[in-house]
């Protein structure tokens, strides 16, 4: 079932979705709302009774693949041509689709418009470090988490730059999880080298992280599988000890291309070595 309580944005940003089987009448005391009447309201397609297991097999052996949901069109040569159609992943800026229009203020679920002054400062409402975070589709989650370690924390859409940072008063910075290429988004990459340059700590994560490396010279690539789903094990290179993580990235920064002098590798993906974690260098 569904309750608002544990909501992780404002709204469903899937294109569909598929699932063997639909739970229609949910048991559990905090459900408000059964999940095809969720979708419903959202305007989000879903298929059941499909064989869920075959599909991730396929996808296992093949790659990610582009696919196509429908409740109008039945001919399935038609949907695959439709399918076929669809942009690849590669080059696709999908933050402007999940981005908000202005800063906002977490409430603790959700959100409300955060006024900045005429000089660009913001009053500061907490009386905790004073954080900037960039919402490139930040699931909220992160933000309840933030609060909870005593940040006072300002949420700003992709196009806040640094300079706006610097007068809000903010002393760290704070680059969220989002999707799409990471590598496709220059104006947010140009933005973010500034703020590197700047005095301001930084912390990053997925979509973030990505982008942090951008900034400083290194590359990224589209993976063949992406990491989706938990018990993904992640190995801290400093002291030896591994993690069991859940993820959902499609793409990674490249070893290679990362410059010792900046930065080094901090965490990998135990199972194929690829890059989990960055650790930069910047007094």
């Amino acid at each position: 079932g569904i309750n608002a309580e544990d909501m992780g944005s404002g709204k469903v940003h899937a294109a569909a979705l598929i699932v063997k089987e639909c739970c229609k009448t949910p048991s559990n005391w905090r459900s408000v709302c059964s999940l095809p009447d969720f979708l419903q309201q959202h305007g989000v397609p879903g298929i059941e009774g499909i064989d869920t297991r075959a599909l991730t097999r396929h996808l296992r052996m093949h790659g990610a693949m582009r696919g196509m949901v429908s409740t109008s069109i039945t001919d399935p040569a038609e949907l695959v041509m439709q399918a076929k159609s669809l942009p690849s992943m590669e080059g696709q800026n999908l933050v402007t689709r999940v981005m908000p229009a202005t800063p906002w203020k977490w409430t603790g679920n959700g959100g409300v418009p955060a006024e900045l002054n005429a000089d660009g400062s913001y009053n500061w409402p907490g009386e905790g470090p004073r954080l900037v975070a960039y919402d490139f589709g930040i699931k909220w989650n992160i933000l309840r988490l933030l609060t909870e370690q005593g940040f006072d924390v300002l949420v700003v859409p992709p196009s806040f730059t640094a300079e706006q940072v610097k007068a809000s008063g903010a002393q760290a910075v704070f680059l969220s999880n989002g999707p799409g290429d990471p590598a496709d988004n220059v104006e947010i990459i140009t933005e973010v080298r500034k703020l590197y340059e700047s005095e301001l700590p930084l912390f990053a994560v997925c979509l973030g992280h990505q982008l942090l490396a951008l900034a400083t010279g290194a590359e990224t690539r589209k993976m063949r599988f992406g990491h989706r789903g938990g018990n993904h094990p992640v190995k801290d290179l400093e002291h030896g000890r591994a993690y069991i993580t859940s993820q959902n990235h499609g793409y990674v920064v490249t070893a290679e291309s990362v410059d010792p002098a900046v930065a080094e590798v901090s965490h990998i993906n135990v199972n194929e070595g690829s890059v989990e974690g960055l650790r930069y260098r910047r007094p």
